[in-house]
């Protein structure tokens, strides 16, 4: 379960309250595995090949209510009457269709269950064209039962829109329109009509629009393919399982099973649809699914339900080297004659007499002991390769047009290896996921692959190889009677991907049963453009979950499997920071992702600037020497930011400065000291104190901001504070919510993050604000006992996260990476809260109870708290903070040009960004003439 509220446990008052509760159906009660409903045409075409159907069955409907424009809405016969004679017999398939693909929301199921369980009377509305019959069985199937009344537009000729079948309703349940909630995810027709004739609403919001909210690797996919069926469906399924989890209605998958699940899985779906498609067209009668890529690809490739044998075989490229000693023709297989060697040694006891591997001790030696046993090595050879052609011919099982299926290829060594053992009746071709080098072909070979275009894709390509592989450790040799043989004495690497391969295989066996499920064994048509988009947005776009853990494992890179190379994350130990440094760093450099205090440590590292005046070079992120030379040829330098020197040659002096203040001076001859030895001490005790702040913040802020940056792109995001002005202020719908101190009492609004720094300002509500349900961002500005917030507090608080700001110790610049800088400390929590915002990226901020008058004592619950108390000066504090709005409007500017701030009803913040008004704050003020004003009303500014 994720820390944001279902909607039952926000809504459960209301239900509560009403007397009808009514229910929307398509993308509330029901949903289906597309981001849009015509998406389902365009998936019809193409599984039962009717070119023009999905432009023609909407054109219809388009059609149809022009000619019936006298009628509110029309019903699906006409539609059907209206289309082309040569789609007339799709009119049933489509509502087999709907039937098969439409399913119960979990979220709203639960609330349907709730309402019924208070005896509330249940109402069901749809602005649909399918028949009231058909939408009622859809939804007894689906567990939605036991309702008053189902209302169906296109058989009454009402509408929700138009808001005559809500007047119907209020007539049929005999209630007043202010005892009916109506819960649905239209705006206009679920929202704003249902208000007007006062009606109790609720605006759902739909399920994959909440999972593209909290995903962005997957949202940036979806915008990516925009328009495409594939990414359309793909992105309905992965969100819908992501909602059964939520809703506990099924079990949470770890972390590798998602994986396989949401990337794996819809990979090699993608790629034996392919495989299924290139068989039949090239008539092949038995697919060879190649060890260890093949183990999963060949139980996808089954759930098809295809009549082609297949099966899976070994052919491990060392094989090839050991049969044939292809290194003779290959220098680049020499460095595996000490292996081969070897491994006859081990098979073979009669050789272990004649061959002493013991006296070999570099590649001239094992070049000498093969040359000299190379007709006796040949004669095992012969052994292996009649075994192995045993084995291979119980597979093919006499057929003659045989393929092989593979992941991934360079060089063709299973293709060019099985060629070698077949009859030339026999036809061999290969058909792969991706091809590394396409020029690279050793000669006229059969082929075809999914993904084209690689090139500079290499990583996620390589990532795959680890997505899509078996949980079987390498082999040394296949026995004569078929069967592997096993290498022992693993790896611990090995043993691990293996652990945790099994689990991304059950992942992606679980999405190609949901797919086969779902769609009654239909194809999705996924793309291998939009694969390939996928596969790379994740590797683009990781949460700190995925680094840590991707971290974790190593896999293979080598043909003998004793390389072992992280994946796409590496996190090395303390120990091999501090012993190992330089190489540490290099591997840290080259992995695709880098953890926050990683990339603190490159960024400082590696980067040097050298310019005609100047000089930069920057370590463990700190600029650690700068170098300038000014047009009048001053020369100043900076060491670490503390140590500074400054000459000027035509005047002969030089200075010397500690810390910024001037300790040492030379002018020709004569020199000055200027610092005492105490003061050195102070200084240096003060960076000591800078320097573990700088670490610790980093280390802290890793874990309490990953995954928020660009989180709320395209959203709008509303701060609010105590300030009195909040109170008229109604909400802003489909908007996130961030409180601030005692705001979370404002009961007209859901807050989805709260911020509160000084135990002062809260202690008068302390437990019911920990009580509240959200994610609480706990500051820790270091100032004193009285305002410190204890870490005994939050004990067993699972909600909250714990951040630093730069009171004290740091320079009090506003953050712009929060995973590694402290937050700019001010007189008000405010300026903490909007750095946060900020890093998410919104479309849109509204500053809501921003007042900047702590000089009055004021907040929107009464009286605020003495701040005299404090020993502070209010009307100073409200003069700071005042200014730190206007360096964050600068800084948004910078930073966040395409984010606007909206002040509402603003007080010490008029004039300061863009200003609108409640029409209730108006009232209230009448000295403010209104004249030109800008009006928020219903969430939208007049």
């Amino acid at each position: 379960m994720t820390k944001d509220k279902l909607l039952l446990d926000t809504i459960k008052k209301q239900i509560n309250k009403a007397k009808v509760v009514s229910f929307d159906i398509f993308d509330t009660l029901l949903v289906r595995p597309y981001i849009h409903p015509i998406d389902l045409f365009e998936h019809m075409e193409k599984a039962y090949e009717r070119p023009g159907f999905a432009a023609e069955r909407k054109d219809a409907e388009r059609r149809t209510r022009i000619r019936h424009k006298e009628l509110e809405d029309i019903t699906f016969d006409m539609i059907y009457d209206e289309i082309d004679d040569e789609f007339k017999d799709m009119k049933q398939k489509e509502m087999d269709w709907e039937e098969m693909v439409l399913r119960a929301n979990p979220e709203l199921k639960q609330v349907y269950d709730y309402a019924l369980a208070q005896g509330k009377k249940v109402v069901i509305t749809s602005d649909m064209y399918l028949p009231t019959e058909f939408l009622a069985k859809v939804l007894r199937k689906n567990g939605f039962d036991n309702w008053d009344k189902l209302y169906v537009s296109g058989d009454i000729s009402k509408k929700k829109g138009t808001g005559s079948l809500y007047s119907q309703l209020i007539k049929d349940m005999e209630e007043k329109a202010n005892n009916i909630l109506h819960i649905g995810d239209n705006k206009k027709s679920d929202a704003e009509v249902a208000q007007k004739l006062g009606f109790k609403t609720v605006l759902y919001e739909q399920v994959a629009l909440q999972f593209l909210a909290t995903h962005q690797a997957i949202r940036v996919f979806r915008k990516q393919t925009m328009g495409q069926l594939d990414s359309s469906i793909l992105v309905a399924i992965f969100a819908y399982r992501w909602q059964q989890e939520r809703c506990g209605a099924v079990e949470k998958r770890s972390y590798w099973q998602n994986l396989g699940f949401q990337y794996a899985g819809p990979i090699a779906y993608g790629y034996c649809r392919f495989i299924e498609k290139k068989a039949k067209e090239e008539g092949i009668d038995n697919l060879l699914f190649v060890a260890r890529d093949g183990y999963t690809l060949q139980k996808v490739y089954n759930t098809f339900g295809n009549n082609i044998s297949n099966s899976y075989i070994y052919t491990p490229r060392f094989l090839n080297m050991a049969y044939f000693f292809d290194f003779a023709k290959n220098n680049r297989y020499r460095e595996f004659l000490p292996d081969i060697l070897d491994f006859y040694v081990k098979n073979h006891e009669q050789l272990s007499s004649i061959i002493n591997l013991e006296e070999a001790n570099d590649q001239k030696d094992y070049d000498a002991i093969f040359e000299k046993n190379l007709p006796l090595l040949k004669q095992y050879a012969d052994i292996h390769i009649s075994n192995y052609k045993k084995y291979l011919d119980s597979l093919i099982q006499g057929k003659k047009n045989i393929a092989v299926v593979d992941l991934t290829t360079t060089y063709f060594s299973a293709h060019t290896f099985l060629e070698k053992f077949l009859n030339e009746d026999t036809s061999i071709s290969s058909l792969y996921c991706a091809v590394y080098n396409l020029n690279h072909i050793p000669y006229q070979l059969r082929f075809d692959n999914w993904f084209y275009g690689i090139k500079g894709k290499e990583k996620a390509i390589l990532f795959l190889e680890f997505l899509i592989t078996s949980p079987e450790p390498p082999i040394d040799n296949v026995s004569k009677d078929g069967h592997p043989v096993y290498r022992k004495d693993l790896d611990k690497n090995e043993v691990q991907r293996e652990e945790i391969y099994k689990i991304i295989s059950d992942g992606i066996m679980e999405f190609s049963s949901e797919v086969k499920e779902l769609f009654n064994s239909n194809d999705i048509f996924l793309q291998d453009s939009s694969m390939l988009k996928l596969l790379e947005n994740f590797i683009k776009f990781p949460t700190m979950t995925d680094i840590e853990y991707m971290s974790k494992i190593k896999y293979s890179v080598d043909a003998g499997n004793k390389i072992y190379k992280s994946v796409l994350a590496y996190c090395p130990s303390v120990k091999e920071y501090i012993f190992s440094p330089i190489k540490t760093l290099q591997t840290i450099k080259r992995s695709t992702w880098k953890t926050p205090f990683q990339k603190f440590l490159l960024n400082g590292i590696y980067f040097k600037q050298k310019t005609p005046i100047s000089k930069i070079i920057k370590i463990l992120g700190f600029t650690f020497y700068r170098k300038t030379t000014s047009s009048n040829e001053v020369t100043t330098k900076r060491l670490f930011g503390i140590l500074k020197t400054v000459k000027n040659i035509n005047k002969k002096k030089k200075y010397f400065y500690f810390m910024g203040i001037k300790i040492f001076s030379k002018h020709r001859n004569k020199s000055t000291i200027s610092l005492s030895s105490a003061d050195v001490t102070k200084i240096i005790d003060t960076i000591s104190l800078h320097t573990q702040r700088a670490i610790s913040v980093a280390y802290l802020h890793s874990k309490t901001f990953a995954g928020f940056k660009n989180k709320y792109l395209d959203q709008t995001i509303v701060l609010i504070g105590a300030g009195p002005s909040v109170k008229q202020f109604s909400g802003i719908k489909k908007a996130i919510y961030v409180g601030l101190n005692r705001a979370f009492l404002f009961d007209k609004v859901h807050f989805n993050y709260l911020f509160t720094i000084d135990k002062k300002s809260i202690e008068q509500f302390f437990d019911k604000f920990w009580d509240y349900s959200a994610i609480k961002f706990i500051g820790d500005q270091n100032i004193s006992k009285e305002f410190q917030i204890p870490e005994s507090e939050l004990i067993g608080k699972s909600d909250v996260l714990r951040y630093k700001t730069t009171a004290r110790y740091l320079p009090g610049r506003f953050a712009v990476d929060l995973e590694t800088e402290a937050l700019a400390n001010s007189t008000s929590v405010s300026i903490q809260a909007m750095q946060f915002i900020l890093f998410t990226h919104p479309k849109r901020i509204y500053l809501v109870g921003i007042d900047c008058s702590i000089a009055k004592q004021e907040h929107f619950i009464g009286a605020g708290y003495d701040i005299s108390k404090r020993g502070e000066n209010p009307q100073l504090n409200d003069m700071i903070h005042i200014n730190d709005w206007k360096r964050i409007k600068a800084f948004a500017e910078m930073y966040y040009p395409n984010t606007e701030i909206i002040s509402v009803n603003p007080v010490g913040l008029k004039g300061v960004f863009r200003d609108v008004y409640t029409k209730e704050y108006l009232h209230k003020h009448p000295e403010i003439n209104s004249d030109g004003l800008e009006i928020l009303e219903d969430g939208e500014i007049k």
